[in-house]
């Protein structure tokens, strides 16, 4: 895809995701613009740091099938996430 002066591409990924505290997004200088969709049937919470997110301790929870956005420059460093039960995916798109 072309792109415009002063457009970025998008770079879309499927994050797995399960009980276990992972990466949604590593830090990154640049300070992109955001979205992650949680893809399963539980709660998927994220948590700003470098910390493993849990149920107890994180900063966004996001229902089955919600999104976050996160503008441009509003938060440059990693996302962790965890799901309440079960396997799925958060689908990341950043630009």
């Amino acid at each position: 895809m072309a792109t415009s002066p002063g457009r970025q591409t998008a770079v879309v990924a499927a994050v797995a995701t399960s009980t276990t505290s992972a990466t949604i997004i590593a830090a990154s200088a640049a300070g992109a613009a955001r979205i992650i969709v949680n893809d399963s049937l539980v709660v998927l919470y994220l948590r700003f740091g470098s910390a493993a997110a849990v149920s107890t301790d994180f900063s966004v929870s996001l229902a089955a099938g919600a999104s976050y956005y996160a503008p441009d420059n509003a938060y440059s460093g990693a996302i962790q996430g965890i799901l309440a039960s079960s396997t799925g995916f958060a689908r990341v798109t950043s630009w």
